[in-house]
């Protein structure tokens, strides 16, 4: 069920029929939700991009699988249901996610453009298995603590941030950076699981053997990268 973009209109003490898997919220919908009963078969709910409520205190059903917004509001103390497997989180999203207790069962983790929070201390639950931040994130990474068997991880644009040191999952298979990256991978250690590496258009810190390249087969960098590191990498594109 899906309404145009023009509707906005309240939406608490809607009657919808229980077999509804799919609810669309057109581009001016800003309505609040917190009193709402959803249909207790739905699966998917999307918010477009006028929609900036709170969600504190919203009971989802627990059917519910994909949840989608552009709004920037508080997400700490917020019940997911634990049927949520894809979360995603438009541009305008810029609020703390430390203390988020999230879904046991996610799958998938998708940040904006204006993301950009401190990530140290997030928890996140061993089912994930992608995790990408937006254009905008530039949050040290350091002492993080990856789900290990996180398989798909991609910084944003302007993400530069120091890499050494950094406890990458263990079963990680594809790492990508933004643009604006530039650091040193000269002592970065990669799982060797890892089977695609990008790095964005201003890199260009020169590798060696140390770099720890070697497990990747697929090896992407920017036009401004200028010394040869095939022999590090199983392929250069």
């Amino acid at each position: 069920m899906g309404f145009g973009q023009t509707f906005n209109q309240s939406i608490v003490g809607v009657l919808r029929p229980v077999s509804l898997h799919n609810l669309f919220f057109g581009d001016s919908v800003n309505r609040p939700i917190s009193a709402v009963e959803w249909p207790v078969s739905l699966q998917e709910v999307w918010f477009e991009d006028h929609f900036n409520q709170h969600i504190l205190g919203v009971v989802w059903p627990d059917s519910l699988q994909n949840l989608g917004h552009q709004f920037s509001k508080t997400i700490v103390g917020v019940g997911w249901p634990a049927s949520l497997q894809k979360p995603s989180f438009g541009d305008r999203f810029n609020k703390p996610i430390a203390r988020v207790s999230w879904s046991p069962f996610l799958q998938q983790l998708l940040f904006g453009c204006y993301f950009n929070q401190t990530i140290t201390g997030i928890k996140l639950p061993d089912s994930l298995q992608q995790l990408s931040f937006g254009d905008r994130i530039n949050q040290p990474i350091a002492g993080i603590g990856w789900p290990a068997s996180l398989p798909q991880l991609c910084f944003g644009c302007f993400f530069n941030q120091p890499i050494t040191g950094v406890v990458w999952p263990a079963l990680l298979r594809q790492l990508s950076f933004g643009d604006q990256f530039n650091q040193a991978i000269i002592g970065v250690v990669l799982p060797d699981s890892l089977q695609q590496l990008s790095f964005g258009l201003n890199f260009t810190n020169r590798s060696r053997e140390s770099c720890g390249l070697g497990p990747c087969s697929n090896c992407r960098l920017g036009t401004a990268f200028t010394s040869p590191s095939s022999k590090y990498c199983g392929r250069l594109v």
